[in-house]
């Protein structure tokens, strides 16, 4: 029976394109204790359980599955003050890959010259809590309705906005209204107003920070609006 579970395992692997260091980390074990499964060793009980959850939801007749390493690309996570470096042509700063800092994100949105950096400021709440890392598509031009990062001439680090094409113009306006900051309108062609201005294409956000964001706007998921009504009708469960 263990035999069968590890034979399973390495196969799911080998499938997925998956080292045993990947493997590992999905499982909640070390790259040795994979590399002992390989060589025979028993596999306990909870494990044979996680194994068999793994292989389960990688199932053709199932909707779920692990995403693998190689759906992934691994983009610099440049500080507030390198991204204020960037040139408007997008060049990238002299950052050493040993020294820098990277942060994943899917091949769906990320391409090789972008990169990531973690929003500051109030301007995005609740989308973008504070601390949220974002994909920045570097040398990209924005659209209207597209969170941006921009960096102004008159700033010390990037804003981040949404942003309006007026034509030779454009707009950029917070997300939070509690700022109480009106539009700043900049003529597109002047390179002394901003350096640069690229749509934000993805994020990796905090979940709980995102949720308590949410509340302050008074935004409300449809569960509590559920509760809400379960309880003021005494427990009925319809809505």
């Amino acid at each position: 029976m263990e035999n069968k579970i590890s034979e399973n395992l390495f196969k799911y692997a080998e499938k997925h394109h998956l080292s045993q260091c990947d493997i590992g980390k999905m499982l909640g074990v070390s790259e040795n204790t994979v590399c002992n499964w390989k060589r025979g060793c028993a596999v306990s009980a909870a494990n044979a359980k996680a194994i068999a959850c793994l292989i389960h939801n990688a199932a053709p007749e199932s909707n779920a599955r692990f995403c693998t390493p190689d759906e992934f690309i691994a983009v610099p996570l440049l500080s507030l003050a390198q991204a204020a470096e960037l040139s408007p042509r997008g060049n990238m700063p002299d950052i050493s890959p040993e020294s820098g800092d990277v942060a994943l994100f899917s091949k769906m949105w990320a391409k090789p010259g972008d990169f990531a950096v973690v929003v500051s400021g109030r301007s995005m709440c609740p989308w973008y809590p504070q601390g949220t890392r974002v994909l920045v598509g570097l040398g990209e031009r924005p659209q209207s309705g597209n969170r941006v990062a921009c960096m102004l001439a008159d700033r010390e680090e990037p804003v981040f906005k949404i942003y309006v094409d007026l034509g030779s113009e454009f707009a950029l306006l917070s997300i939070n209204k509690e700022e109480g900051l009106p539009p700043l309108i900049l003529d597109k062609m002047d390179g002394e107003a901003y350096a640069w201005c690229w749509p934000i294409k993805a994020s990796a956000r905090d979940e709980r920070a995102l949720d308590a964001e949410m509340k302050k706007a008074g935004i409300h998921h449809f569960w509590e609006a559920w509760l809400d009504n379960y309880q003021k009708e005494g427990g009925n469960h319809e809505f």
